[in-house]
C-alpha cells in the first residue's frame, strides 16, 4: 500500500515535474522574447537620447535664435515707431492735401451742377421756342389757306351780302309801318281800358295790430270788387276798381297791369301814376318799395331803359328827370336845378291844384319854398 501510495505520489510527483518543464520552456521562451524586447528597446533608448541631445542642441540653437530674433524685433521696434510716426505725419498731410482737393472737386462740381441746371433750363427753353416755331410755322400756313378760303368766302359773299342789303331795307320798311300799327293797336287798347284807371290794393295785418287780435276791415269777392260792413246793414257796401290786390300779391303783380303804361309813354303819351291813401296805408311801399322788393318807381324807370337799349339803332330818345315833393302846403324840387340839367332821359309831367293854389315851376323858387 505504500508502495502504491509511493507510485501514485511519483506519477503526481512526475506529472507536476512534467507540467513545470513545460512551464519552464514557457518561461524560458518568454524571457528570450522579453530579452530581445529589452535589447530593443535599449536601442530605442540610445536612439531617444541621441534625439534628445540633438533636440537639446536645436534648443540651444533656437535659443541663440531667439535672442538674436529678439533684439533683430527690438531694433525693428524702434525702426517702426519713427517710421510710423514719420508714415502718420505724411498721411496727415496726404489727408489735410485731399480734403483740400475734395473741397475744391465739391465746389467745382456744385459750379457743374448750376451750369448743368442753367443749360437744362435753356434747353427746355429752346425746345419751347422750337416747339412755338413749329407750331407757328403750322398755324402760319393753316392762316394761308385759310385767308385763301376767306377771300373766296368773300366774293361768294359779297354778292349775298348785297342782295341781303337790298332784303334788309324792305324789310326796315316793312318794319317801320308794322312798328306804327303796332303803336296804334297798343295805345288803342290802352284807350279801351280807359284812360283814367283805379286800382286798389289792401295790405297785409302789421304785427302789432294782429298782436291786439284785430280782423280785416275789408274783404275782397273778386279780382275787381272791395266790400265792408257798415253799421247796422246786414248787407256790406261793394266798391269796383279796375283791379283789386290782396295781401298776397307781390310789387311785381302789382307793377304787371301798370308795365304797358311805359310803352304808351315812349310812344308819345302823356302818364300819370300816383297813390292815394290815408297815413300807413302802403302809399310808400308801392311806389317806392324797398332795395329787395322795389316798387312802381324803380321797376318803371328800370323797365323804361329796358325798352330804351331794346329800341336802340331803331329810333333815338331823350330823357330829362324832374322830381317834386309835395307835404301838406310844403313843397319842394328833389333834384337840384343844375344837376336836373344835366341828367338824361324820362320826363313827368305833373301838376298838382290844391283849392285854387298852383305850385310854380320848380326853377322858378329855391329849394324849399312855401305857397
Amino acid at each position: 500500500n505504500e508502495l502504491d501510495i509511493t507510485k501514485t505520489a511519483l506519477t503526481a510527483a512526475t506529472a507536476v515535474a512534467d507540467e513545470h518543464s513545460g512551464r519552464v520552456e514557457v518561461e524560458h521562451a518568454r524571457l528570450a522574447e522579453l530579452e530581445g524586447l529589452l535589447e530593443a528597446k535599449h536601442r530605442e533608448l540610445e536612439e531617444a537620447q541621441s534625439r534628445a541631445a540633438a533636440a537639446a542642441r536645436a534648443v540651444d540653437s533656437a535659443a541663440a535664435e531667439r535672442d538674436q530674433l529678439e533684439r533683430k524685433v527690438a531694433r525693428l521696434e524702434k525702426s517702426k515707431e519713427a517710421e510710423v510716426k514719420e508714415l502718420r505725419d505724411a498721411m496727415e498731410a496726404n489727408a489735410a492735401e485731399l480734403r483740400l482737393q475734395l473741397k475744391q472737386r465739391n465746389d467745382r462740381l456744385a459750379e457743374l451742377m448750376e451750369a448743368a441746371a442753367h443749360s437744362a433750363a435753356q434747353l427746355e427753353e429752346f425746345r419751347a421756342e422750337i416747339e412755338t416755331a413749329r407750331h407757328d410755322a403750322a398755324e402760319l400756313e393753316e392762316l394761308r389757306e385759310l385767308k385763301k378760303d376767306v377771300e373766296r368766302k368773300e366774293k361768294q359773299q359779297a354778292a349775298i351780302i348785297e342782295n341781303q342789303a337790298r332784303r334788309l331795307e324792305e324789310l326796315d320798311r316793312v318794319y317801320r309801318e308794322e312798328v306804327v300799327a303796332r303803336k296804334k293797336a297798343h295805345n288803342a287798347l290802352q284807350d279801351a281800358k280807359g284812360k283814367i284807371r283805379v286800382y286798389c290794393r289792401v295790405r297785409p295785418m302789421l304785427d302789432f295790430e294782429a298782436a291786439k287780435n284785430q280782423v280785416p276791415a275789408v274783404s275782397m269777392p273778386n279780382e275787381l270788387t272791395v266790400s265792408h260792413s257798415w253799421k247796422d246793414e246786414k248787407k256790406p257796401r261793394e266798391y269796383d276798381f279796375d283791379a283789386v290786390f290782396g295781401p298776397q300779391h307781390s310789387q311785381e303783380a302789382v307793377f304787371e297791369d301798370t308795365r304797358h303804361l311805359v310803352r304808351s309813354a315812349l310812344d308819345g303819351y302823356n302818364v300819370c301814376v300816383f297813390a292815394y291813401g290815408q297815413t300807413g296805408s302802403g302809399k310808400t311801399f308801392t311806389i317806392y318799395g324797398s332795395e329787395s322788393v322795389p316798387g312802381l318807381t324803380p321797376r318803371g324807370v328800370t323797365e323804361l331803359f329796358h325798352l330804351i337799349d331794346k329800341d336802340a339803332g331803331k329810333a333815338s330818345y331823350t330823357v330829362r328827370l324832374q322830381m317834386l315833393e309835395l307835404y301838406q302846403v310844403w313843397w319842394s324840387n328833389s333834384i337840384p336845378v343844375g344837376l336836373g340839367q344835366c341828367m338824361i332821359l324820362l320826363a313827368l309831367l305833373m301838376l298838382v291844384m290844391i283849392t285854387d293854389i298852383m305850385l310854380p315851376p320848380p326853377q322858378a323858387c329855391d329849394r324849399n319854398c312855401h305857397s
